[in-house]
């Protein structure tokens, strides 16, 4: 393949990874990089161009490892971070908003549309977070919560208690400090967890924001990389 259409064939991957935002999560587990992922399966096609689900893995993890390094990372990621505690600090309501310009390079400030936006992209994506970490979920182009109708009842148990072990054992929390379910017990609060009540995860996201807001400044930071290389292609 030329340097040109390798050149195309990764700007054409990163603008797929960007436009459909990819859902990643790793398994703790894994033997393969992969996980359950058919790595050769296409994704989708731009023009002559075939994408694998394999390169969209690769492209992210290319941009992960490249891009995060130094300096730069950290004081990138922490803008990422501040954004990310300035929208989910609202709870939703936009009034609550204390930096409203902290989201474009201008003086203008976000609009409650965007903010509505922004805030509902940022809770589910906390919210994948938690649930992919709890489950051992690998990375899957469907929702997480068609894997877990896989797991029985046991399994799921068995899960939810490492999880909580684990939690205590690294960060000595038992019970959320904050919010909607201040007191509650983690045990507790992973057992209100489903699709339809989901809002038990993003307790948890915001309890272990020194987790949680990280690895997701981390996708962010990484996504605006890879539109910025679309943008200088």
């Amino acid at each position: 393949m030329s340097i040109k259409n390798k050149k195309m064939r990764r700007v054409s991957t990163a603008m797929i990874t960007a436009a459909l935002a990819i859902t990643l999560a790793s398994c703790s587990g894994a033997t393969n990089k992969y996980g359950n992922l058919d790595s050769e399966a296409v994704y989708a096609s731009v023009g002559d161009y075939k994408i694998t689900n394999g390169d969209i893995w690769n492209e992210l993890q290319w941009s992960a490892i490249d891009v995060l390094d130094g300096q730069k990372k950290t004081v990138l990621v922490n803008e990422q971070i501040e954004r990310i505690t300035n929208v989910i600090n609202t709870n939703g309501d936009y009034s609550k908003l204390e930096n409203k310009k902290v989201f474009h390079n201008s003086e203008e400030e976000i609009s409650e549309a965007e903010f509505n936006e922004l805030y509902t992209t940022y809770k589910d994506r906390l919210i994948d977070y938690v649930v992919a970490d709890i489950y051992k979920c690998n990375f899957v182009l469907e929702s997480y919560w068609n894997k877990l109708e896989d797991y029985d009842d046991i399994t799921k148990a068995k899960y939810e208690k490492q999880y909580v072990d684990k939690v205590y054992s690294t960060y000595q929390k038992s019970s959320i400090a904050d919010g909607d379910d201040k007191g509650k017990t983690y045990t507790e609060v992973i057992g209100t967890i489903s699709e339809a009540t989901p809002n038990g995860a993003l307790s948890i996201a915001k309890d272990l924001s020194e987790l949680y807001y990280f690895e997701y400044a981390k996708e962010l930071y990484t996504y605006d990389k890879m539109l910025d290389e679309v943008n200088e292609a």
